[in-house]
């Protein structure tokens, strides 16, 4: 029988399982935010359903607001032929409390028909549009614009 206090413990310096330094992408809180949310908005363009529920937003991020934006497409290696219209948008149990009117502009999409260079409503698709969990103390107009929303839920905690 072999005593255990007799067995010699050698440390490797060679002892790797081939890991990144942040397996877990938890070094920072923001940066790994970000990178679920781009994960996110790659899938939504392929799908038409954005998650960005309870994600600590005040408003809607940047990213989400540019993500039909050819450039934005190209950053990702994504193919604009391969987005689809965003169908449902889950922006519930965060933070928002105002919606800037550029997220829902009170544009008729037919007036802009005529203006090629005119930047259209990228949420104009919309069917499901969750707020819940907000604290939200205004609506932009232009949400009567969505023409297809079927769902709506405004409720407040």
């Amino acid at each position: 029988m072999v005593n255990r206090a007799e067995v010699p413990v050698v440390p490797s310096a060679t002892f790797d399982f081939g890991l990144s330094d942040d397996p877990f992408n938890q070094q920072t809180r923001e940066s790994g935010a970000k990178g679920l949310l781009r994960k996110r908005i790659e899938a939504a363009r392929s799908d038409g359903r954005l998650n960005i529920a309870a994600m600590g937003f005040k408003e809607i991020p940047e990213e989400v607001m540019n993500m039909y934006n050819l450039e934005s497409i190209a950053n990702q290696n994504a193919s604009w032929a391969e987005s689809v219209d965003l169908t449902r948008l889950m922006a519930a149990d965060n933070e928002i409390e105002l919606l800037q009117d550029e997220v829902f502009p009170d544009v008729d999409p037919r007036e802009l028909l005529e203006d090629e260079d005119a930047k259209g409503n990228q949420f104009g698709g919309l069917e499901t549009l969750d707020l819940h969990g907000n604290i939200l103390i205004a609506l932009p107009l232009g949400l009567r614009r969505l023409e297809l929303l079927t769902t709506l839920n405004l409720v407040s905690v």
